[in-house]
């Protein structure tokens, strides 16, 4: 009995920690817009902490609150693989057709400068506000 509760005494510290590391605010990368992602943060973690509250409000289990609000947090992760992965296929044709765009400019006799230029504004839209910032 005294392993069991050794062992759920490490579990529940290692989720507090990794709650904590993914509560943490990081630098956004340059290639997504930071306002959308910061607006897009908070209004995951508001219907977090409403579906939390409205869990413990309806069953008044303490505990239902942190899995609900865990839920609500990590819903797109569990639940939208296929869009998840139909969106990184999609980016990665996207990138295959603007480099096949850029060979042939380069060999129209333009620099890399140019070609990248040239493209910016027909590069395909997955990828196109990279292109653009590029």
């Amino acid at each position: 009995m005294t392993a069991l509760a050794i062992l759920l005494g490490i579990g529940l510290a290692a989720g507090i920690l990794l709650a904590v590391d993914g509560f943490r605010v990081t630098e956004p990368k340059a290639s997504t817009p930071s306002r959308r992602l910061a607006s897009v943060e908070h209004r995951r973690f508001g219907l977090a902490v409403g579906v939390g509250l409205l869990a413990v409000l309806v069953t008044r289990w303490p505990v239902a609150g942190p899995a609900a609000a865990s839920l609500a947090w990590f819903a797109p992760q569990l639940f939208g693989g296929k869009a998840q992965r139909q969106g990184a296929t999609d980016r990665t044709e996207a990138i295959a057709s603007w480099t096949e765009m850029l060979r042939d400019t380069i060999t129209a006799a333009h620099g890399i400068e140019a070609a990248i230029t040239s493209t910016a504004q027909v590069a395909p839209l997955p990828i196109r506000d990279e292109v653009t910032q590029l």
